[in-house]
């Protein structure tokens, strides 16, 4: 992905202190009282499933929000540390049977202790990050909180990348994307089936620091309801999506100050969310125009092309950028679009070229951390309500 090139290159730049970015201390253990109803217009939760909180460390290296699972019987026997991908649906932890010392410094799942393991036998290859991984099918109960789903789809690697076994703190990958029309049950599909949970969806808080440099602490993750304790819910207005299988939807236009040259996406626009990408990527012209708008150098010497950079001394003077969708304005104030590196002149921009303008906007954690994120599966809405 450009983002690691261009991110990395400028923190080698501008001598930025790394642990900054990845302080991973846990979430206190208080949580406030759930909110039961939904919404008046939709039907009755299931009556024997659960509400359950996941507290989530931010993993380094910006793998994204880290929580920790286990797999098989007995429960908590094998733990995983686990990234939570909201844009991925495959469930995989790393197998035993990967032997190499680097493997050794995770935790593997071992088939052989799990009285609950059933096999499967079939390979498919499995895309994380940047990687393809090859993937042996097996099911098991798995367990989320108090949350414990049965015969849960998921799948074992072994041969993993070097560096991806010295660079990552996680053990594998929980994704929580919207089913697609294939062969494979997601473990959102699962739990949906099985009435494990209480509603049929789940919601995401993301804590990080104030001003003047924003930095990620943690989070958490709720299956089965949200927690009023970080948000208002007279605040959910529900948006639609807009493409089976993904948490797709559809931005009406993007602007800023009240005159005609602040307007992009003019038309509509796509757009996805990402828990395990903080920037947000959109497509060369738009970002460019958004640039020269805003007035972000993107010919800094030593550093790649477009990569986008202004003083840190005129932020406060930067004008917002207003997301309208679904009829409602989603406001990024400069301090949340500018990232402050530990240089005290230069700064980066949150706003990213994608490597292919055809993609979807990526909507990154730096946009989600600003709201509490509800993700509907039975409705097939998402909603970011402001955070208390």
């Amino acid at each position: 992905m450009i983002y690691f090139i261009l991110f990395w290159t400028l923190i080698n730049y501008l001598c930025l202190n790394v642990n900054s970015f990845v302080r991973v201390p846990l979430q206190r253990d208080h949580y406030a009282s759930l909110e039961k109803s939904i919404n008046a217009k939709e039907n009755a939760g299931n009556i024997n499933g659960t509400v359950t909180a996941l507290k989530l460390k931010y993993g380094e290296r910006s793998s994204g929000f880290i929580g920790t699972i286990s797999i098989g019987t007995p429960k908590n026997e094998q733990v995983f540390n686990m990234v939570i991908d909201i844009s991925n649906t495959a469930l995989w932890v790393i197998s035993s049977e990967c032997t190499t010392e680097i493997c050794r410094n995770h935790n593997v799942y071992t088939y052989e202790w799990s009285k609950t393991y059933e096999s499967n036998d079939r390979f498919k290859s499995i895309k994380d990050g940047k990687d393809k991984l090859l993937g042996l099918g097996a099911k098991d109960v798995v367990q989320i909180g108090s949350v414990s789903v049965k015969s849960v789809p998921f799948y074992l690697v072994k041969d993993l990348p070097i560096d991806f076994l010295l660079e990552k703190t996680y053990d594998g990958r929980l994704g929580l994307s919207l089913p697609i029309n294939d062969d494979d049950e997601t473990i959102l599909e699962t739990m949906i089936n099985q009435g494990t949970l209480e509603w049929n969806l789940f919601s995401l808080y993301i804590n990080r620091t104030k001003e003047p440099n924003f930095t990620y602490s943690g989070g958490e993750l709720m299956l089965g309801g949200w927690n009023t304790k970080y948000f208002n819910p007279d605040d959910i207005d529900y948006i639609p999506l807009s493409k089976p299988g993904k948490w797709q939807f559809t931005i009406d236009r993007i602007t800023s100050a009240e005159n005609t040259t602040g307007v992009w996406c003019k038309s509509g626009c796509e757009a996805t969310v990402s828990s395990t990408y903080q920037f947000i990527e959109g497509p060369a012209k738009e970002i460019k125009a958004i640039y020269q708008y805003i007035g972000a150098s993107i010919d800094f010497p030593l550093l790649p092309p477009n990569t986008p950079i202004v003083k840190c001394n005129q932020i406060n003077q930067l004008p917002p950028i207003k997301f309208h969708i679904n009829k409602k304005e989603y406001i990024l104030e400069s301090t949340d679009y500018v990232v402050q590196t530990g240089n005290p002149e230069y700064c980066l921009m949150a706003l990213i070229i994608a490597d292919n303008s055809s993609d979807p906007w990526k909507i990154g954690y730096r946009f989600l951390s600003k709201y509490y994120t509800i993700f509907n599966a039975s409705e097939k809405k998402i909603a970011f309500a402001n955070l208390k």
